[in-house]
């Protein structure tokens, strides 16, 4: 250990290597959910992401797919070359924080400019960075984005590089040491091309900058302004404490402005200064990070595009020209600014200019995205490929603003609407192209009490008006104020959305459910594995059932990484108070500036904690700080340096081991195919040359990765609902993509173009008109009002050519002809029709005009209102409901686009027994991510359906080879049978089967489960015993179930009632009275919970425990139907000591009950229109 800089690299390197063995274990083997899918796909063929693009990541990815490619003949390994450059950049990520972390610690331990020559320094220093680099690799957040194809993990490598190059030009002093200045504008260009979050360190550069130019970094520090530092640390910590009273909140915010302005006034005149200085730095530094996020980023390619106005509009030149001038002109700037630098000597311009100079070379990365937009690639997020198309990409316009500091409330009311900008877009001319405005900007104007300073609670749409109501628990009609504005930002923006993903890397997280509410103690929250704490914030710790206890996605760390942290945060303060401000303004410019920035709403498609890991990787230095704190004192009290740097880090250590053991089960990906097969399970159930419409990331985005990457059925079209209403979108879908031919349409791309037609009004006539001239109609300017066309009727045919449909196989060879609908009748009962419905009909009606030559299908995951009136002319084939013209009246709402429609029973039965494939769940155990509830959930109701309809038709052979494959392809390892409710219906149909021999081993898991979950609940439900509870509360729910599912039909009913009509008002009398009933079964629930010896508990588990008895009543009566003595003893073993009764053999089966929606999710699935 005689050479210290030896070490540090060669400890930094072997992290490097740890944390790179790690992730390259754990990648997915294939693509993932989400973003992913696109990424990986774009990366492949240099395509058009969404906005606001990822250009370098998508080279880097490039480069990784290429090699991948060219040394595999298995596609597959495309996307894990993707996977393994997102596991290799938080690899270098952990070097850096590494390095950064030795840095501190030297300046912490030793101060600047002493060297490292004592064994136990050596150690506590290295030491530091090994923990820092070990919490930071197995940090939940940092490994979640290390191990899939996304831009957060090459984003972090960049933040963690310019960190580390900040310090390490911090503490170099040498005559070219600002060459690292340099550097840091290049890199932090260059990561602009993959995600803004490294601009957030440039407030942290600003410190470090003040500090060593004004010799600050060698201050020795009075006890004041450690004093202060801490007391910044404290009012800080205690914003966190959501349950604390809005004024209280507020009162501690303004002490911290408060504090820093009597220690630039009161302090001693030395410090004073700094004080102010230190302010001054920082606002220099937040300019500067504003002048990059508002100017440097968007207003250049505004200038550019205002530039090829000119050149196109004004000199008749072509597209682009003025760009390129543009371009050449600010090359002359900078090198006529570089040479004015030179020649005044003046140091500070010539270093200004130049990292101007190589922050615009880093962001040139963003040509590439006009040339590959412009090539029409198959993915085309947007189509930038002219300057005011990419100013808009740039921009990230389609997502809409979130106001930051004025702005109305969710509540407020529109008083008429404001025209914002004109939108221009290349318009083809005879003589060439010219810019046209094609739209403008707008948006609703106010009324100014409606609006306020600071607002977050903008969000206009009703379901999240619900969910701002119910955090704020305001009543319908009741506006909110700013003490609820405020409130919401406390409570959900910081409490919930930040600190409680805080707490999921440093203390543990309860599992891997979506969290929508901090009242809801069961999902999604934080934990430490101390049980009085955890019971005291949540549910009792004692005898959780093994469902919740052995959660893959339980993780506990007893805190050990929280308090290592805060103990290095307290020693970075005593020891480099100067130091530790800087740190925690990267900690909160990382975490919470991005909440405040975001303002995010009520409810999230997903989990967010993946966009705050520079604030989590900050706090893991601080972990790392902990072991030359530890050290310190050990080394004062025992006088033996490197025992005490040992005891220190063994110590200290053992948070982040405790972390990698706890996560590794539920982050390791390393089966995981689900994303692949899934998407293949869509395409495979299309027939070829099919369109297929989705609406979701999750049944798009993976269906794109299936065909771009690994070729799965490249003749099926997949067309997004969600992109479907703009106008670049649809005519991509007039151009030939991979073996999918273009799709004919009648309506011209002129028409579709900007705003034009994005609503139509109905005009409702009744009188019947084919489909194709009322596309061609709303085609054609026919001006209504404000909007170009309209549409003239409310009743659409479709008239059907039976042999075409024969000739093309529109329907099965078993089909009569009398069952083929002489035309499909769509009634249109409402006032206007969208964009995206016009889109379609223009696919179908156009389609069907041309024989029925392509097969349409919609995703089974579809929105039913994206139907239209297409639900009753439906075929389900596997994943996907094929239009055919055959009437089937779509009653079973309740299952959404799943029950829709007939069963082509061949087909369907071929594409699920033969060609599914199950993501590897059906071999290997291992954790199943939520978002894919939604295909699991769809594909088993589904087959189901499938096996009923088999049943039905007498082929019970065929109908128990799909159930067989549901629990081959679902196995209780992967998806416990009581949280499956397709399932559960698959072992009634075994008993109703007379196979029920095939479901006994089921019962048999589900009973253990059940009686598991039951004996937690049953402390409770005191002074009853369970089974008296259960008779009680069961018989409740069952009558509430039934009279809901009544006054659901009821108002459905009622709404398609003509107006005014007697049956109509006979209707929602009976309507208000169901209304009543089910409002007295709830209030008799109630009062029932109220009465049990733990009514808070009872009331939290009353809908598991409603379920948890109905399931042990299916389970009861299906033993009893089976018959087999030993399921009978099973159930009669653990279930009477719980109070119920006994299962006899000879039960009569009862009708299987109607399937309740299984969607566990508070959001529907996330649009690609939203950003994600």
């Amino acid at each position: 250990m005689n050479n210290f800089k030896f070490l540090n690299n060669l400890t930094g390197w072997l992290m490097f290597a740890v944390a790179a063995t790690v992730y390259l274990l754990t990648a997915e083997p294939t693509g993932s959910l989400w973003d992913c899918g696109e990424f990986i796909s774009a990366a492949y063929k240099m395509e058009v992401v969404h906005p606001p693009g990822a250009p370098l990541f998508l080279m880097v990815g490039r480069m990784f797919a290429f090699v991948a490619d060219t040394f595999s003949a298995d596609k597959a390994n495309i996307a894990y070359a993707l996977n393994a450059m997102s596991g290799l950049s938080t690899a270098a990520l952990v070097l850096f924080i590494f390095w950064s972390t030795t840095i501190l610690a030297k300046l912490s331990l030793l101060g600047h400019r002493v060297k490292v020559t004592d064994t136990g320094d050596k150690l506590a220093i290295l030491g530091a960075g090994v923990v820092a680099a070990l919490s930071t690799t197995f940090a939940t957040s940092v490994w979640f984005s290390a191990v899939e194809g996304e831009v957060y993990a090459m984003s972090s490598g960049f933040t963690g590089l310019v960190i580390w190059a900040a310090l390490r030009w911090y503490v170099t002093d040498n005559a070219r040491s600002d060459r690292w200045l340099v550097f840091i504008a290049y890199m932090i260009g260059l990561s602009i091309g993959v995600h803004l979050l490294s601009l957030l360190v440039i407030p942290f550069i600003a410190l470090l900058f003040y500090y060593k130019k004004s010799q600050v970094r060698e201050t020795e520090f009075s006890s004041n302004m450690m004093y202060n530092v801490l007391a910044f640390a404290i009012l800080v910590g205690v914003q966190f404490i959501s349950t604390l009273p809005v004024w209280l909140h507020v009162i501690f915010a303004l002490a911290v402005p408060a504090i820093y302005i009597y220690s630039a006034i009161q302090a001693p005149a030395a410090e004073r200064k700094i004080w102010r200085n230190m302010g001054l730095s920082f606002a220099i530094g937040f300019a500067i990070l504003m002048f990059m996020q508002a100017i440097f980023i968007p207003k250049l390619p505004e200038i550019a595009a205002g530039f090829d106005f000119t050149f196109v509009n004004n000199f008749g030149l072509p597209l682009g020209s003025g760009m390129i001038f543009f371009v050449l002109v600010l090359i002359g700037l900078v090198a006529a600014g570089i040479y004015y630098a030179e020649s005044k000597k003046n140091y500070y311009l010539q270093m200004g200019v130049m990292m101007f100079a190589v922050a615009l070379m880093g962001f040139s990365t963003y040509s590439s995205i006009v040339i590959r937009a412009a090539a029409n690639t198959p993915i085309n997020m947007n189509k930038p490929s002219d300057p005011y198309s990419l100013l808009s990409y740039i921009n990230r316009e389609q997502y809409g603003e979130r106001p930051l500091s004025f702005g109305p409330h969710f509540a407020a009311e529109n008083i008429g609407y404001e025209a914002g900008d004109k939108i221009y877009r290349p318009v083809e001319k005879g003589d060439g192209f010219r810019y046209e405005v094609v739209a403008e900007k707008g948006g609703y104007k106010y009324k100014k009490s409606d609006q306020m300073f600071f607002p977050r609670l903008g969000h206009m749409d009703e379901a999240r008006k619900t969910q701002y109501r119910r955090w704020l628990k305001l009543a319908d009609g009741e506006k909110p104020d700013m003490n609820n504005n405020l409130d919401f930002f406390f409570r959900y923006q910081v409490g919930w959305m930040y600190f409680r993903y805080f707490m999921w890397n440093f203390a543990g997280r309860q599992n891997a459910k979506q969290g929508f509410y901090e009242n809801d103690p069961t999902k999604g929250n934080w934990v430490s594995g101390v049980a009085p704490l955890d019971g005291m914030r949540l549910i009792p710790q004692s005898n959780l059932p093994e469902s919740r206890s052995q959660d893959k996605g339980r993780n506990t760390y007893y805190l050990l990484p929280l308090i290592f942290g805060l103990i290095g945060l307290v020693f970075h303060i005593r020891r480099r108070p100067q130091d530790a401000l800087a740190l925690g303004v990267l900690f909160l410019v990382t975490g919470l500036a991005i909440i405040v920035f975001s303002n995010q709403p009520p409810s999230e498609p997903r989990e967010r904690d993946y966009v705050l890991v520079g604030s989590f990787f900050t706090f893991c230095m601080w972990i790392g700080l902990a072991v030359p704190a530890i050290y310190s004192e050990l080394k004062r009290v025992m006088g033996q340096g490197q025992a005490g740097a040992a005891v220190a880090l063994a110590l200290v250590v053992t948070a982040p081991i405790i972390m990698g053991f706890e996560n590794w089960d539920d982050h390791s990906r390393a089966k995981h195919t689900g994303a692949r097969d899934y998407a293949t399970n869509f395409l495979m159930s299309c027939a070829p040359n099919a369109v297929i419409f989705t609406y979701g990331d999750n049944d798009t985005y993976p269906l794109w990765y299936a065909q771009e990457v690994e070729g799965i059925r490249t003749d099926v079209r997949v067309v997004n609902f969600s992109l479907l209403a703009v106008d670049w979108y649809i005519d991509q879908l007039r151009r030939t993509m991979n073996e999918s031919p273009a799709i004919a349409m009648t309506i011209s791309e002129a028409a579709y173009r900007g705003t034009a037609r994005n609503a139509l009004p109905i005009q409702a006539s009744g009188r019947p008109m084919n489909l194709v001239d009322a596309v061609r109609f709303m085609g054609e300017n026919h001006p209504s009002g404000q909007a170009p066309s309209y549409l003239p009727t409310d009743n659409i045919v479709i008239p059907v050519d039976k042999k075409a449909v024969r000739a093309n196989k529109a329907v099965s060879s078993t089909v009569t002809d009398e069952q083929i609908a002489n035309q499909i009748n769509l009634k249109l009962s409402k006032r206007l029709v969208f964009k995206d419905e016009i889109a379609l009909l223009d696919i179908v009606g156009t389609n069907m005009a041309n024989g029925w030559t392509r097969p349409i299908y919609f995703a089974v995951t579809v929105r039913p209102e994206k139907l239209g009136s297409f639900k009753d002319y439906l075929q389900m084939e596997g994943m996907a409901l094929r239009i055919v013209p055959i009437k089937t009246p779509s009653t079973n709402s309740y299952a959404g686009a799943m029950g829709m429609g007939r069963i082509e029973l061949d087909s369907m039965y071929r594409n699920v027994v033969d060609r599914f494939s199950w993501g590897g769940f059906d071999q290997y155990e291992m954790f199943v991510d939520e978002s894919y509830a939604p295909s699991v959930q769809t594909t088993q109701f589904t087959m189901v359906r499938l096996a009923r309809e088999l049943a039905a038709a007498g082929d019970k052979e065929r109908a128990l080879n799909v159930l067989d494959k549901l629990f081959e392809g679902f196995p209780h390892m992967n998806f416990p049978l009581d949280e499956g409710y397709s399932r559960l219906q698959a072992l009634e149909m075994y008993a109703n089967l007379q196979a029920g021999d095939k479901a006994v081993p089921h019962l048999k898991d589900l009973s253990l489960t059940l009686a598991d979950k039951m004996g937690y609940y049953a402390q409770f439900v005191a002074p009853y015993s369970l089974g008296e509870f259960a008779q009680k509360f069961g018989g409740l729910q069952q009558q509430f179930d039934a009279k809901r599912n009544q006054l659901q039909q009821m108002v459905q009913m009622m709404n398609q009632a003509p107006e005014n009509s007697p049956q109509k008002q006979q209707l929602y009398q009976q309507a208000v009275q169901l209304n009543n009933e089910v409002g007295q079964l709830e209030a008799q629930k109630e009062a029932l919970l109220k009465d049990t010896d733990n009514p808070e508990m009872a009331t939290v588990f009353s809908d598991e425990l409603s379920l948890a008895i109905s399931q042990s009543n299916l389970v009861k009566r299906l033993a009893g139907q089976i018959g087999n003595q030993e399921l009978l003893n099973t159930y009669n073993e653990l279930f009477t000591p719980l109070g119920f009764e006994q299962a006899s053999a000879g039960a009569a089966p009862a009708p299987a009950p109607q399937p309740a929606p299984e969607q566990d999710k508070e959001e529907a699935p996330e649009s690609i229109s939203v950003d994600s």
